[in-house]
């Protein structure tokens, strides 16, 4: 069979990443990317427990008018994430670290 991304014949080589049929270096490769991704989402959380840790301390963790019953904008804290990740708080090659 062939790898489902590079289209590499696998032979014995075959394996399954996230449901998709690839080669040994095709899911090494998305491997690695997700546990590098999902170590800098583990960074965030912690930054942002301090952070959280921090306003509690002083007094001053307030919610906005963005806040409501239905919750947080998902959509426009991502936004601020990716902007905030984009501005150099995060490499932009994942194989840097």
């Amino acid at each position: 069979m062939k790898c489902k991304n590079c289209d590499k014949e696998t032979g014995t080589d075959a394996r399954i990443f996230s449901g998709v049929f690839v080669c040994s270096e095709c899911y090494a490769t998305a491997e690695r990317i997700f546990t590098r991704v999902r170590s800098d989402i583990e960074s965030c959380l912690v930054l942002v427990q301090d952070k959280l840790r921090e306003h509690l301390v002083k007094g001053t963790l307030r919610v906005g008018p963005q806040v409501g019953s239905e919750g947080l904008d998902k959509d426009a804290l991502l936004a601020q994430l990716g902007e905030r990740y984009a501005a150099g708080h995060a490499p932009t090659d994942p194989d840097s670290r």
